[in-house]
């Protein structure tokens, strides 16, 4: 028995997810704020404790010192639950409004896509607990935001949506990064090509698509920054994701705004556009003086 694409166990854990997270919705809508907040933060800081305290599992252990990496930044969500505590506690407002989105984009799409869990044979403890640890760390990346964002705690400005982009390839190049460090301090076995590959490890697709992708090469590799070197195509490391983030990060930023707080939503919106008009008259008056 294991966790299969499509199995009941698979979509068990997606029933988890949502119905843990609206019953968790249910009840903090019946508490005040302040409640909902001490238990989102308390979440948030078990879970990063997790994060490195997994090493003492045996599953981690039997492959010390190399186990290391996997309590680095090695991959969106890793890195996500690594700075999500200090954001949410100290950040400033556009730095929450990318955190939430980015958090609940993340925990879905584990739980829809859970490649680390899938093919674990679940009979053996060590997988067991291995998989038990991958859904409920994740659980967090969803719920957490989602609690956050329903009793207005925080909220997802539209202005911040039109920044979401720059902080999306801020976050790759630290993925990038860590690979980097990785390699430096020997916890990787990859050469210094690996760590531009794209087939190489490659959390948050911050080398480019991976060659699965090769057949969107037509119509949209050339759009993207990319180099080869011995005819091999590598993608400069996050900025090759620069086109498509300004298009659609503000787009998506702006519907879980409007998702979650659909009046404040409209309300900024227009005040946009009272701000653009407003702006555009003065230039116009400013170039007629001239």
């Amino acid at each position: 028995m294991s966790v299969e694409i499509g199995n009941p166990i698979y979509f068990a854990m997606l029933i988890v997810l949502f119905a843990g997270t609206l019953a968790l919705l249910f009840l903090f809508r019946r508490l005040p704020k302040r409640a909902a907040f001490v238990f989102c933060m308390t979440l948030v800081w078990v879970n990063f404790a997790l994060h490195y305290l997994k090493q003492l599992s045996p599953y981690y252990m039997a492959d010390w010192p190399y186990s290391l990496r996997t309590s680095t930044g090695e991959n969106l969500c890793a890195l996500t639950i690594m700075l999500s505590p200090f954001v949410y506690l100290f950040g400033p407002k556009v730095l929450k409004s990318y955190t939430l989105v980015i958090s609940i984009i993340s925990g879905l799409a584990v739980y829809f896509a859970p490649t680390t869990a899938v093919g674990r044979p679940l009979s053996e403890m060590e997988n067991l607990l291995e998989v038990m640890r991958f859904y409920f760390c994740h659980f967090p990346l969803f719920a957490v935001p989602v609690i956050l964002l329903d009793r207005k705690i925080f909220e997802i400005r539209p202005k911040d949506s039109f920044v979401m982009a720059f902080f999306f390839m801020g976050h790759m190049a630290l993925v990038t990064l860590n690979e980097v460090f990785l390699k430096a301090s020997g916890l990787t076995e990859a050469t210094w090509l690996d760590i531009l590959s794209r087939d190489y490890r490659n959390g948050a697709f911050s080398n480019g698509p991976t060659s699965g992708l090769d057949f969107l090469s037509p119509y949209l590799y050339w759009a993207l920054p990319h180099f080869y070197i011995d005819g091999v195509l590598y993608f400069v490391p996050a900025l090759w994701a620069a086109l498509p983030l300004i298009i659609f990060a503000p787009l998506i930023g702006l519907g879980f705004s409007a998702f979650f707080d659909p009046r404040s939503t409209k309300a900024a919106l227009r005040g946009m556009k009272v701000k653009y008009r407003q702006m555009v008259k003065e230039r116009k008056a400013q170039r007629a003086y001239v």
